[in-house]
């Protein structure tokens, strides 16, 4: 019959218990519990194994004392009895503890040998007791050297860390050694020629039926190359991100809603935004970009921009925006979405282009024109009245004439 719960076990260990216990009544032979301890130890734990010593004890202090074998021989019969009871305690726990590690070296060895990458595993305080054959290549090790090196320093694996990640992957296994929590660490490791590459080091404890940590197992993956490929994307971005602040155009980002969320160096200048906490001057919350333009322009730019966001359409628009210094200037804002394959929008580019020496070039241009204009109409005016006075001075001069003939 296999015991396949703790309840199980349980039972058939106090059942079994119990009837020892009415036996070594009915019989007056206290030997006959030292099955009893045996079941439990065996069924249920050493803890239980050794408090069910202590009751053996007793109980068999009760029958022999009972019985008329006399002081000395009473006493002498109990103290076998309780060496016989400690000394089957102690080799059942012996038993059980070769038993479990007789299952991590021959049933899980193989388990962590087909792990891909690096698989280990540890005894409870840490040590650790089994790597997989992948570990014994990557270090350039023969099992039988990384058996002494593991019988020599109970922290061995440091020595192939860089040493510049010691002492935080030490910190963070201590820490699981403390808590049970799982370990997650991201370490470099020597390799066999020298060379070290990225690993990512994963491990949970293994617990018995009462909840305490009897091992550790665990997995370590090579992410050299996810390393590598997350410097090179963190340089790019860092290139890019240079070539948006050199960039003469204010720029910026915002979410599908239409918050922004980044500004560019030229807009940061140009707007007094602490590019830290995207506020404008520092006082007001920049949840809007209305909120900078002149208080003239910001109801129908902010139905401009709801209707544009709502829609996902891209927005041309002009408006006075004010800069930091105060003044209100012309600004040429255009907005265009990011969408995924799906035509999700993932986010909102932005460009605000200063329009203000254009705008106003315009507008001296018009003004001036309109200048032009008058001063053409009047120069027709004044022509035309001197036309017309040329037209009535010369009959004017011939009335003059004729009426001096006359005279």
């Amino acid at each position: 019959m296999e015991l396949t719960s703790t309840k199980q076990r349980r039972v058939v260990a106090l059942a079994i218990g119990a009837a020892c216990v009415l036996l070594a009544l009915f019989v007056y032979e206290p030997y006959v519990l030292l099955v009893a301890v045996a079941v439990i130890c065996i069924c249920i734990g050493w803890e239980a194994g050794l408090a069910a010593v202590a009751a053996a004890g007793l109980l068999s202090c009760m029958i022999l004392f009972s019985l008329e074998l006399g002081a000395t021989g009473g006493a002498v019969r109990l103290a076998v009895f309780v060496v016989a009871a400690l000394a089957l305690w102690f080799v059942i726990k012996i038993f059980r503890t070769m038993s479990f590690y007789d299952r991590v070296y021959h049933d899980t060895g193989p388990g962590v040998a087909d792990i891909p990458g690096i698989g280990w595993s540890a005894s409870a305080d840490g040590r650790l007791r089994l790597v997989s054959p992948a570990a014994l290549e990557y270090v350039g090790v023969t099992a039988d050297e990384m058996r002494r090196i593991m019988d020599g320093d109970d922290y061995h694996w440091t020595q192939f860390v860089h040493s510049d990640d010691v002492e935080a992957s030490m910190a963070r296994w201590r820490h699981s050694l403390q808590t049970g929590e799982p370990v997650i660490d991201e370490h470099r490791m020597r390799r066999f020629d020298g060379t070290y590459r990225w690993f990512r080091d994963t491990g949970i404890a293994s617990r018995n039926e009462y909840g305490r940590i009897t091992g550790w197992y665990g997995h370590t993956a090579d992410i050299d190359d996810q390393k590598k490929a997350e410097s090179a994307l963190r340089e790019r971005e860092r290139e890019l991100r240079l070539l948006v602040d050199t960039v003469p155009t204010m720029i910026w980002l915002m979410t599908p809603a239409g918050l922004p969320y980044y500004f560019n160096k030229r807009f940061v200048d140009w707007a007094g935004i602490d590019s830290a906490k995207a506020q404008p001057r520092g006082t007001r919350q920049f949840a809007s970009h209305v909120e900078l333009f002149h208080p003239d322009d910001r109801a129908a730019v902010k139905a401009v921009f709801e209707k544009s966001f709502a829609r996902g359409e891209p927005l041309q628009h002009k408006g006075r925006l004010c800069r930091k210094d105060g003044e209100y200037r012309w600004i040429d804002s255009r907005f265009e979405p990011l969408r995924d394959e799906d035509g999700t929008i993932l986010r909102w580019y932005g460009v605000n282009f200063d329009i203000d020496d254009e705008v106003r070039a315009q507008e001296s241009l018009r003004l001036a024109d309109e200048r032009l204009a008058r001063a053409l109409r009047a120069a027709s005016l004044s022509e035309l009245s001197v036309s017309i006075a040329h037209e009535l001075n010369q009959p004017l001069q011939a009335v003059v004439a004729n009426t001096g003939a006359f005279q």
